[in-house]
């Protein structure tokens, strides 16, 4: 930032996590999260500016790294960007997660981990800070607010596992104007006052995501959040997931879950593994002795959120030995099954302006993946084999910026209703099919 100007603005930005939200740990340990000195949870003021540039990279505003004759080499921006700091009594979350073998379907050896994150309602402060010419101001303040507008649309999400549907957050901010040559204005930047803010509106931007809002209900799923610890009468049960007193189906399982069947689904639409990669991500993988940092997908999958009228049913179960088939002694215990309806979302960005037709053919293979769902084909969460996870319904409302369509699934029966003939145009531009 240039020593010298004649203006600054300051936007003091408040915001609220709508979805959980991961800051990352040390080290990459996935048990733990990033916190201060005096153990409050933050993300680092370069990672909130990495994300805000991603959006739409802006130079002057945010900065430029460069390489030239081997050497690396940065251009400074012109906006200051602070750490992302939560409340102090922040609660966090401790959410289980299994890494899946892509060879077999199974889980891969030494696959079970926990994921910490900070729970949805979680509040934490920001500030954003410009200073130039006086003359270039109003136009700064414009782009500084379209940056603010898509993070509280949904445009931008901050932190880690954000293609699990982590990172949503709500923003509500204030702005300050300094002008230098004004006695008060210099005075109240001397002191960091904010006196004489004004709450700024986030009008919306353009929006050029697809997203599927996908409703479903199903009468016996379980998603563990524990596994059972002995067997027997009182024994621990093999709980449902639960946040926030309401049980959810966690954004990754179900990623897990369609991007198994997208798989199946891809040649039909002449999808390359590497395609499919870009579009779902993949884990680190080793070649040669070294692991690479494995790829972010692209689609989000937010968690699915069972709504208060979800049915908990106790379901007995016996432990049997694998080796002989029979009961194993004292081998009784317990799992708690969900049914009821579940609503979530699953978005797929243009990431660039000129990759609609990419973006267009993974929704239709998403779609296809859904419909199997909808149809019986294969199932959500775990215990499939003991008929757990089956959906009844399925209903997909198709939200696009050339209009929308929905799609209807129950048993066999799939009913389509596409006015705007977006669903069609995807599909001739997908080929036949599968």
């Amino acid at each position: 930032m240039n020593g010298r100007f004649e203006y600054a603005i300051r936007y003091q930005a408040v915001v609220t996590c709508l979805k959980p939200f991961r800051t990352g740990g040390k080290n990459r340990d996935s048990q733990s999260i990033l916190l201060h000195r005096d153990g409050v949870p933050f993300l680092q003021g370069s990672s909130l500016a990495g994300a805000l540039k991603s959006w739409k990279n802006n130079e002057a505003l945010f900065g430029a790294s460069s390489e030239q004759n081997g050497k690396t080499g940065s251009t400074e921006g012109s906006v200051i960007v602070s750490d992302l700091e939560f409340e102090p009594n922040a609660a966090t979350v401790m959410r289980p997660r299994l890494r899946i073998n892509e060879q077999n379907g199974a889980a891969a050896y030494a696959a079970k981990f926990d994921v910490m994150h900070l729970q949805t309602g979680t509040k934490g402060t920001f500030e954003l800070l410009w200073c130039g010419k006086k003359c270039e101001a109003d136009d700064v303040k414009q782009q500084l607010e379209e940056y603010l507008s898509a993070l509280n649309q949904g445009l931008i999400c901050l932190g880690g596992q954000k293609s699990n549907g982590f990172g949503r957050v709500q923003v509500q901010a204030q702005c300050r104007q300094y002008n230098m040559t004004n006695p008060n204005d210099r005075t109240a930047w001397i002191m960091n006052s904010m006196d004489g803010s004004e709450t700024v509106e986030l009008r919306p931007v353009r929006d050029d995501r697809i997203i599927l809002h996908v409703t479903s209900r199903t009468n016996s799923l379980l998603v563990k959040g524990q596994t059972p610890e002995g067997y027997g009468e009182g024994s621990v049960k093999a709980a449902q997931i639960k946040e926030n007193d309401k049980y959810v189906i966690p954004g990754s399982s179900l990623k897990g879950a369609i991007k198994a069947q997208a798989k199946r689904i891809a040649p039909f639409l002449n999808i390359s593994d590497t395609q499919l990669e870009s579009l779902f991500g993949r884990e680190s993988r080793k070649e040669n002795g070294q692991s690479d940092n494995g790829i972010a997908g692209k689609i989000t999958f937010s968690d699915a959120i069972f709504d208060d009228k979800a049915k908990r049913t106790a379901v007995p179960r016996i432990h049997i030995n694998r080796f002989t088939g029979g009961t194993i002694r004292q081998g009784l215990f317990t799992e708690e099954v969900i049914g009821g309806k579940c609503e979530w979302d699953i978005v797929i960005p243009k990431w660039k302006p000129e990759k609609t037709k990419e973006q267009q053919t993974g929704a239709l293979l998403v779609l296809y993946a859904l419909r199997d769902l909808g149809i019986g084909l294969y199932s959500l969460g775990s215990e499939n084999a003991v008929g757990r996870g089956r959906i009844e319904f399925l209903q997909i409302d198709i939200q696009t910026e050339n209009g929308s369509a929905f799609i209807k699934c129950r048993e066999n029966e799939v009913t389509v209703q596409d006015e705007n003939g977006i669903l069609a145009a995807w599909q001739q531009m997908g080929g036949d099919e599968p």
